[in-house]
């Protein structure tokens, strides 16, 4: 891929933030957020073209982050990925119709999560051009 994506990841575990930073080295500009909290104003003034959220976070959970970039009209638009250790039917069958673009199952493999990240960067260029 020619163009840098730009990936915004939110994530309480840090080990897992410093894990995506190794993986998506090149190609992708990634900026990370440990706290749910602020991950809505975070992705707000970062602007991405691919958003990743962890499911299970304190004080919010990925769905309530989730609701806030969907009832947002800077963001309503970004394809969204739930990553999440928990490969349990219901939770992803949840993610997907609370409005997930993907979902896919920690620990992250690093050729499968730059296929699922560039996947989501070409969903999003054809949600611009629909």
């Amino acid at each position: 891929m020619s163009d840098v994506i730009k990936v915004f990841a939110v994530d309480d575990e840090m080990v897992n933030l410093k894990i995506l930073q190794k993986i998506l080295m090149d190609g992708y500009e990634l900026k990370t957020c440990s706290s749910s909290v602020d991950a809505f104003e975070a992705a707000r003034e970062f602007n991405p073209d691919v958003i990743l959220l962890d499911v299970f976070m304190p004080e919010k959970d990925g769905f309530a982050v989730l609701g806030e970039i969907k009832s947002d009209d800077l963001l309503n638009d970004k394809p969204i990925a739930f990553a999440c250790a928990d490969d349990s039917v219901d939770l992803i069958t949840r993610a997907f119709e609370c409005g997930a673009d993907d979902y896919f199952i920690k620990p992250f493999k690093p050729p499968l999560l730059r296929r699922h990240v560039d996947n989501l960067y070409k969903l999003g260029a054809l949600k611009k051009n629909a």
